[in-house]
């Protein structure tokens, strides 16, 4: 449970980064997949915007949408597709940017 309060401290800045790295790793259909789950679970990005948006314009959409929750977000959607993978390098990798952002 501290891992996601931790994750939703990630800067802006990290956030968009991360999200593009990670999505980046799933194949087409596990992409459409996040996206779907994503409009599904969180209707304030309409599927109209992510039904043709790559990996950059979906993070990009998350960060405008979510902020810093975008990765906590994320990675909730991951687990919930069973791209557990994924979901953990990314929960990892903000992990290490809050530590660094701490520092």
């Amino acid at each position: 449970m501290d891992v996601v309060l931790d994750i939703k401290k990630v800067s802006m800045a990290n956030t968009w980064s991360l999200l593009e790295k990670h999505l980046a790793n799933l194949d087409a259909t596990n992409f459409k997949k996040f996206k779907f789950r994503l409009n599904e679970s969180h209707q304030e990005i309409g599927w109209g915007k992510l039904e043709t948006a790559d990996v950059l314009d979906t993070a990009k959409l998350m960060v405008q949408c979510f902020n810093n929750n975008a990765v906590g977000v994320a990675v909730d959607i991951l687990k919930d597709i069973n791209v557990n993978d994924v979901a953990t390098h990314l929960s990892q990798d903000s992990l290490k940017g809050i530590k660094e952002d701490l520092r």
